[in-house]
């Protein structure tokens, strides 16, 4: 049974106190109703109504979520009953929606958003179970429909419907090959939104972590081994072993807590006691200390206490295993940086990787991002390592250069590069990986950093709404310009 809404206000002191007031005072007695916030409004109406008069599902974030969370076949009948009376007015709204709203605003236009939210919770039951069609034609009608609709929590967040939709699509296309060991025929359509190349790098690591987790171990080695033998690469070029390996520590939202350092570990261990002899699993505890070792690095605390042996622990894993897979550059790469390791010890390491794999950027990156954040003479060293990739592998020095902005050192790595080489190399990526949007969202922003405007539209040309907020947070004004996002209309009134 869905909780009521307004029992939970009474579990929530912190919102019944400032809530009382307006439910057992005459509402003149504070602002007039209608000066109050939409959402109060809709509240006290719907807390002020008799239950024997109230709809079946009063608050439709809240069932949507219960719904979401539950994602259980038996309530589908109840999602296609509550969507049903809301659909009319969620269409009607549609034409005056361009653009996602803030948590308040959103609330003007309930319909539409609350729409959203059910569809999400239907969307997911359907691929949870394998009902691929059914769920196929309720993406289609989000995404002509209601792009821009959000999940409305109480605690005044929001997120994009879209977003959560498109982690689902790939998690379940994922999640069926890697058990009936498909992985290697896997093949990407070109990306549809700004949440594409994102959700599907988060599905690729969540199912190796969830994998490990469950202790599928013959379901990781297929997955790991597939990728590698195939090099399947994603839209944007992205090698999916690495994402693979990124896959062996924690959420990011609980890497503070020691609890879920243990899990991954003691999983790792699992694995490797199952499977003795397995290069993947070798690779993956290793990987896993370079984890624990940055997270160290980047937050010390007690929690980590003990990350110098753990990273050391790692490099002497690596160090013990045939360099039989790109991943094990990147993993060998950083753990070396991480212990402090001479320069000339890992330009050899890095040689030799880049002779192997000669397109997999993920060592490369390694390696430049952990010069940039050492000081101007690491700078000049990134510097160095792009220069020399725009003339061998235009394509490969643009990605590097991603990784150096998603670290913060695009601008100041861009002091010692010359333009032409960074201008070409955007261009031979746009080229090579044209159907990425995640991908032309990073070009357009290290142009626009780096000055380049010919190459940031270039990159940006014809998105339109399709720019990445979270790639060009605080520059909006910029990314909305060099897409060509159209003109939002005038709104109508929301009755």
């Amino acid at each position: 049974m869905i909780p009521h809404p307004f029992s939970l206000l009474l579990r929530l002191p912190f919102l019944w106190v400032p809530l009382a007031g307006w439910l057992t005072t005459p509402v003149d007695a504070q602002l007039p109703v209608g000066e109050l916030p939409t959402h109060m409004k809709q509240m006290i109406e719907r807390e002020t109504t008799p239950a024997d008069h109230r709809p079946k599902y009063d608050d439709l974030q809240k069932a949507a979520d219960f719904w979401y969370t539950s994602r259980n076949p038996k309530l589908v009948p109840d999602m296609e009953e509550a969507i049903v009376p809301i659909l009319r007015k969620a269409l009607d709204q549609s034409a005056h929606i361009t653009s996602f709203q803030d948590w308040e605003e959103a609330h003007r236009w309930k319909e539409y958003h609350d729409a959203g939210a059910v569809i999400l919770a239907l969307c997911y039951t359907h691929l949870y179970y394998g009902n691929v069609k059914a769920a196929r034609e309720w993406v289609a009608f989000v995404n002509e429909k209601l792009p821009y609709s959000l999940l409305l929590p109480p605690n005044r967040d929001t997120d994009s419907v879209r977003r959560r939709m498109r982690y689902h699509e790939h998690a379940c296309m994922l999640y069926g090959a890697i058990i009936t060991d498909k992985i290697g025929e896997v093949t990407f359509e070109p990306e549809r939104d700004e949440y594409d190349g994102p959700m599907l790098s988060m599905a690729c690591r969540d199912q190796a972590k969830l994998r490990l987790k469950e202790g599928n171990f013959k379901a990781l080695e297929n997955y790991a081994n597939a990728a590698r033998e195939h090099q399947v690469r994603l839209p944007s070029g992205q090698w999916m072993i690495e994402l693979f390996y990124d896959g062996m520590n924690p959420h990011w939202w609980e890497d503070r807590s020691e609890n879920p350092w243990k899990e991954i570990d003691k999983a790792i261990q699992l694995w490797r006691a199952a499977m003795p002899d397995s290069i993947t699993a070798k690779i993956a505890e290793a990987r896993f200390h370079l984890y624990y070792g940055l997270s160290a690095y980047n937050h010390s605390d007690e929690v980590y206490s003990d990350f110098r042996a753990r990273t050391e622990r790692g490099l002497e894993l690596i160090m013990a295993v045939p360099p039989e897979c790109p991943g094990w550059y990147s993993t060998a790469l950083g753990l070396m940086a991480l212990n402090g390791k001479r320069f000339v010890d890992l330009a050899d390491i890095f040689r030799e990787g880049s002779g192997t794999y000669p397109d997999y950027q993920d060592s490369v990156a390694m390696l430049a991002t952990w010069f940039a954040k050492s000081g101007e003479k690491g700078v000049s060293t990134a510097a160095d390592i792009v220069t020399h990739l725009a003339t061998e592998n235009p394509t490969q020095a643009a990605q590097v250069l991603c990784a150096l902005c998603n670290v913060g050192c695009a601008a100041k790595t861009g002091i010692w590069l010359d333009m032409d080489l960074v201008n070409s190399s955007i261009e031979s990526a746009l080229k090579d990986w044209p159907d990425s949007i995640e991908l032309r969202n990073e070009l357009g922003l290290i142009a626009t950093l780096l000055g380049q405007q010919a190459s940031a539209r270039l990159a940006m040309n014809g998105l339109g709404d399709h720019w990445c907020r979270n790639t060009w947070k605080g520059r909006e004004a910029i990314a909305r310009k060099l897409a060509g996002e159209p003109a939002a209309p005038k709104t109508a009134s929301t009755q």
